[in-house]
């Protein structure tokens, strides 16, 4: 079975066969993906991890494959649906960023605490900056109060996101039709992105 995702509409030019003025066309874009049957949420959600979509995107687009495909009337589907969609928003660029000397990025609790603990150990050693790799790209921060609050400050900026997450899946799981699910906004409440200038 072939699943289409992500469809999005873009007006493209179309080259006049006369040589007069190009027009326009609406086109359709979407990701394909073969999914083997039987046709559920976990062999959506395996063929989507195959192609190497994550598994909170891979999930969100299986339930929503077989909440479509099961009539639309499921709330327990809808549910599960609309969760995946918040752990999925939870993980994109809409909530995982900040602002460093007017970049946006994203540093991931794992690289925050490797950071600060490197940080403390070129400060031990007398160094007064320290490197560090992102997205390939080396970056130098100096070692001071200013970089230490900003470890801190993201720290905080991060359990508020989760928090709110939480809060908007327990949000979603006491309603009672599909329609209050499926119309449920899980992009309010979350906190500012910080903006750091060191």
């Amino acid at each position: 079975m072939r699943i289409n995702f992500d469809v999005e509409s873009v007006m493209e030019p179309v080259p006049s066969m006369d040589g007069g003025e190009q027009g326009e066309r609406e086109v359709f874009k979407a990701y394909v993906v073969r999914v083997p049957l039987p046709f559920s949420v976990d062999s959506v959600k395996a063929a989507l991890m195959a192609e190497g979509f994550d598994e909170y995107k891979s999930e969100a687009v299986a339930c929503e494959a077989v909440f479509v495909s099961g009539g639309s009337s499921d709330i327990d589907m809808a549910k599960q649906m609309v969760i995946a969609r918040i752990s999925a928003y939870d993980t994109s660029d809409a909530v995982n960023g900040f602002y460093l000397n007017g970049r946006e990025m994203w540093i991931p609790r794992e690289l925050r605490n490797e950071l600060t603990e490197r940080i403390a150990r070129e400060e031990a050693r007398g160094h007064d900056t320290v490197p560090f790799d992102y997205n390939g790209q080396e970056i130098t921060l100096p070692i001071n109060d200013d970089v230490k609050a900003m470890l801190e400050q993201l720290k905080y900026y991060a359990d508020d996101c989760y928090t709110q997450t939480q809060r908007h899946k327990a949000a979603v799981t006491a309603k009672r039709s599909v329609n209050t699910v499926l119309n449920y906004d899980y992009t309010t409440g979350y906190p500012t992105k910080p903006t750091f200038n060191i």
